[in-house]
């Protein structure tokens, strides 16, 4: 692409116009810039600049062209530019403004030829070595969280690694974290191989790992970032079992294969004990029947007992009780509410009688006494 054309209209005094290439060489990478072509004006003589014609309708068109009236550009800022105007029989053409200045015409250049270049390919920024191009990423295998003993988790914990190429893998730049909430990092340093379709364990001793006793994790990650292997979270490690893949599957083992193929010894289910208490007092009444000829899946030296009556009755809650008192004594009040009325009535008519025979009793006493 080059400048073919530029109107005055950008500055009647002085200007600039170039044109760049924005390029990025990778996702991510830097971005570069590039000038591609330009062409600068000014009304005053210049160096590396066109002068402006003294027509301001003018327009500067680049020389020379080729058979199809194209510019005939090479490098960026290449040509010359001369002063025309619109034809006025042809909108579309254009004529040389008469400046009386000879205009130089300069020869046809051949295309240049396209500059060299090297190929090479990605390498580790790590250890400068060809990244693991093609092969399978390793896997974790499997981890000690809690060793067997006491103050040994900081040396006899480990993660192991199994690399399933028949290659050997470069571990170079690439980490292990462990954790889930709070991580801890190891970088393995530049050199650091896994040999082929190997297992093999690193030892919290080399590494520095922590790897917790209870909700814990251990996650692979290259070079870059991104996580290639990690396993499920688990909850609560045992001494001396460990967290073991086996198809595909997370589980506990108590048999702890460091750089070897796991063998998966799975854990006793612990079964709970209920026991059912029962207690009978003997009575010198009462009479014991043996049972003779048990039947297979029956207890031996079974025995019934008569005399003792067996209760599954539930106890009765005392707010229960009186709710159902209550209900009864609201329901009979109810049925009998006509008789309990004539009752009031006649109780009332009673306690009236009494009240007016004490108060013709208490008259009569005080007159009586003053007299």
């Amino acid at each position: 692409m080059t400048v073919m054309a530029a109107s005055l209209g950008f500055s009647t005094t002085a200007g600039f116009l170039e044109l760049q290439l924005v390029s990025q060489a990778v996702v991510g990478g830097p971005i570069t810039t590039s000038t591609v072509d330009y062409v600068g004006w000014s009304k005053t003589t210049a160096v590396g600049v066109q002068t402006l014609p003294a027509s301001t309708s003018a327009f500067m068109v680049r020389t020379p062209l080729s058979a199809q009236n194209n510019p005939i550009v090479n490098i960026a800022g290449d040509g010359s530019w001369l002063a025309v105007q619109p034809d006025s029989t042809n909108a579309c053409e254009f004529v040389a403004v008469t400046t009386g200045k000879t205009i130089a015409v300069y020869g046809s250049l051949l295309a240049a030829t396209a500059p060299p270049a090297n190929y090479e390919a990605e390498t580790n920024p790590t250890s400068g070595q060809v990244v693991n191009d093609g092969l399978m990423m390793p896997v974790i295998n499997e981890l000690l969280p809690n060793p067997l003993g006491t103050g040994n988790d900081a040396t006899d914990e480990y993660i192991e690694l199994f690399n399933p190429n028949a290659a050997t893998f470069d571990l170079s730049g690439y980490e292990l974290r462990t954790g889930t909430t709070t991580q801890h990092t190891f970088v393995f340093p530049a050199g650091s191989q896994l040999p082929a379709q190997s297992f093999t364990a690193f030892y919290a001793a080399a590494t520095g790992l922590v790897l917790s006793n209870t909700s814990g994790q251990a996650s692979l990650y290259d070079p870059t970032g991104i996580v290639l292997s990690s396993t499920d979270v688990y909850d609560t490690a045992k001494d001396g079992y460990v967290w073991a893949l086996a198809n595909n599957k997370w589980q506990w083992s108590t048999n702890p294969t460091p750089s070897a193929i796991n063998v998966i010894r799975v854990p006793p289910v612990t079964k709970k004990r209920v026991t059912t208490s029962k207690s009978t007092k003997a009575t010198p009444s009462t009479k014991t029947a043996n049972v003779s000829n048990v039947t297979a899946g029956s207890v031996k030296g079974a025995s019934t007992q008569t005399g003792v009556k067996a209760s599954n009755s539930i106890p009765i809650h005392p707010w229960i009780l009186a709710l159902v008192a209550s209900v009864a004594l609201l329901y009979g009040a109810y049925e009998f509410r006509t008789d309990l009325a004539h009752g009031v009535t006649q109780c009332r008519r009673y306690l009236s009688n009494r009240f007016r025979d004490w108060r013709t009793f208490a008259w009569w006493r005080s007159h009586r006494t003053d007299q």
